[in-house]
């Protein structure tokens, strides 16, 4: 029994993992390929740190050490975004990063999380 409670906590705790203040986080499963587009959905949600105010997100996308594409990112009031990006080359393994920018006065500071992907 001990160890099926230690593990529901450890399940429990990588859940809310990247969720307090000052995070941006992708939804889990995302980014996810379309299947024979080429394309690939992106969802997550940012929590700006506090006293601070997000002002602007962009989706970084590269194929390790190559050109760095970019895409804007709209997001919503409560925080959360969703975004497609397109021309993607399929089965290359892409690095894709959301990078959203906050501020508290004269003071930029950014917020950045990373996945990969290969789509099909």
């Amino acid at each position: 029994m001990e160890c099926n409670l230690a593990y529901l906590l450890l399940i429990l705790g990588l859940s809310h993992a990247g969720q307090e203040p000052g995070t941006v986080w992708f939804t889990p499963g995302f980014p996810a390929g379309i299947p024979g587009t080429g394309s690939a959905v992106v969802l997550g949600k940012v929590k700006a740190s506090p006293d601070h105010d997000v002002r602007a997100a962009e989706i970084r996308y590269w194929i390790g050490g190559g050109v760095v594409n970019t895409t804007e990112v709209k997001l919503r009031s409560d925080g959360s975004f969703a975004a497609l990006i397109t021309g993607l080359k399929t089965g290359a393994r892409y690095d894709v990063m959301i990078v959203v920018v906050e501020v508290r006065g004269n003071e930029t500071q950014r917020l950045a999380s990373l996945r990969q992907i290969t789509p099909r």
